[in-house]
């Protein structure tokens, strides 16, 4: 089943009809809340379970939220996130490689200073 066609402009660059809700559900929520309007977040919140929202606002993928948007969530779900976990998801055009650093350090994927091949961070 195809995602509906008004989640087109929070997940513009995919192609809706080949999507699985089921096996990108971190991604389209993420996508979602952060870049969707009323209707596309309303659809979010009805097609996936509170805890699927939460273990999405608990592990934020990287580089996509807005810093507002993410703290709005969070807020409205009682979450709370490391501060480094928080940065590290935060949309920036400016790189910040010693925040990357840390970021991989902490998480453990860093092997000799060098990121090792199963990074899913």
């Amino acid at each position: 089943m195809s995602l509906p066609n008004f989640l087109q402009s929070a997940l513009w660059s995919y192609d809706l009809s080949k999507m699985d809700k089921n096996k990108y559900k971190k991604m389209i929520i993420s996508q979602v809340l952060n870049y969707g309007d009323k209707q596309a977040k309303t659809w979010v919140l009805a097609n996936y379970s509170p805890q699927d929202i939460k273990n999405s606002l608990l592990h934020p993928q990287r580089g996509i939220w807005f810093r507002d948007t993410l703290r709005e969530w969070l807020e409205k779900n009682n979450i709370m996130l490391a501060p480094l976990e928080f940065e590290v998801a935060i949309r920036d055009v400016n790189p910040r490689p010693r925040l990357m650093l840390s970021f991989f350090q902490r998480k453990g994927l860093l092997k000799n200073g060098v990121l090792s091949k199963n990074t899913k961070a």
